[in-house]
């Protein structure tokens, strides 16, 4: 058969398209993903040539592809703007949280230095009052405040007030005391709204606890378009992650699953990232198609 040539460059893209969606997609699929007749879209293929539905049929369709993929892209510029809002709110917050640490900061210097003071000045007193009581009025002191003669004649208390201010010694704890929160009813749930305490609940996984929030606040249920599939597969990713490895339980459950249940979840979960890969995969070679049988005009 002698292979003709077709004078519209237009045609010779959308035939380029529709051999891809063929062999993509199946003949009867795409005949009626298209809305036209099978026969004669087989036709268009072998003869070169597009009838006017068949290219009336394949112009709207990439239309359509093209302003799902803008809608997409505005969708994410949208988020990026809203996640950008929210970042210099919280910046705002930190910087009016730093300045109130501050204050305090100062306020405990201020008053650990006045306590110093009034303590080093009782010191001193007590002192004094033991220097001048000598011989009996030693004995009777040290009686009186439950402290010992030592072999020189002098007190050696066992008050902590009565030492010097050489050997005064302020030690801090060994670690730090984490601070005092309400008890919760199940440490093993994520919940969707933070708490003070997440860090020490969630220990290692609070940081994927942190992205799963984030995910679930800016991501919607349903979507067709390239940057939510991409979502949705790392979401279904952290989910996994807090199920098995952290053994976690997330909203909307109340009570901690099972291992039955927890393996039911994780079965669906896998099931769910398979398909949404899949089409990712699809949906790039799609694009790819697109850009090559336009020739690079079409560089979505």
């Amino acid at each position: 058969m002698t292979e003709q040539i077709v004078e519209n460059p237009q045609d010779v893209r959308l035939l380029a398209v529709l051999a891809e969606a063929v062999q993509t997609r199946g003949e009867r699929s795409t005949a009626s993903w298209l809305g036209v007749d099978r026969r004669t879209m087989l036709a268009c293929l072998a003869n070169g040539e597009l009838t006017p539905r068949v290219r009336t049929a394949l112009e709207n369709r990439v239309r359509k592809e093209i302003n799902e993929e803008i809608s997409g892209i505005r969708e994410g510029l949208e988020v990026q703007g809203i996640r950008t809002n929210e970042l210099a709110t919280k910046i705002d917050s930190l910087g009016t949280d730093f300045e109130r640490l501050e204050t305090m900061i100062k306020a405990v210097r201020q008053e650990s230095a006045k306590e110093l003071r009034t303590l080093g000045q009782r010191v001193e007193r007590l002192e004094k009052g033991r220097d001048s009581g000598g011989g009996a009025g030693a004995e009777k002191s040290a009686a009186g405040t439950g402290g010992r003669l030592s072999s020189d004649g002098k007190e050696r208390s066992r008050n902590p007030l009565l030492v010097g201010r050489d050997s005064l010694k302020i030690e801090a704890p060994d670690q730090p005391t984490r601070p005092w929160f309400p008890p919760r009813d199940h440490d093993e749930i994520v919940t969707v709204e933070p708490a003070p305490d997440d860090s020490y609940v969630y220990g290692k996984a609070w940081p994927l606890v942190r992205e799963w929030r984030m995910l679930q606040r800016n991501h919607p249920l349903q979507g067709r378009t390239l940057l939510w599939m991409q979502r949705q597969e790392r979401l279904l990713v952290v989910e996994m992650a807090l199920l098995h490895e952290h053994k976690l339980t997330l909203a909307p459950e109340t009570q901690p699953i099972d291992a039955l249940w927890r393996a039911h979840i994780m079965n669906w979960h896998r099931s769910d990232l398979h398909d949404v890969r899949r089409r990712i995969c699809r949906r790039k070679a799609f694009r790819w198609v697109r850009r090559l049988g336009t020739f690079g005009l079409w560089w979505g």
